[in-house]
């Protein structure tokens, strides 16, 4: 996760992003909710370091 993140930071600030698109997930197959938690982290770490 740490390294997924790293790359969303450096994409976000390299100024060639133009769309970021999320997938949706199955909550029934979702234990613990650990992959909407960790999709939600990597949009809110692109969103907010977008230039």
């Amino acid at each position: 996760m740490e390294v997924v993140e790293r790359v969303c930071t450096r994409v976000a600030r390299s100024g060639k992003l133009v769309v970021v698109d999320v997938a949706e997930l199955n909550p029934e197959y979702d234990v613990d909710q650990r992959t909407a938690r960790a999709g939600a982290r990597l949009v809110h770490r692109t969103v907010t370091t977008w230039a």
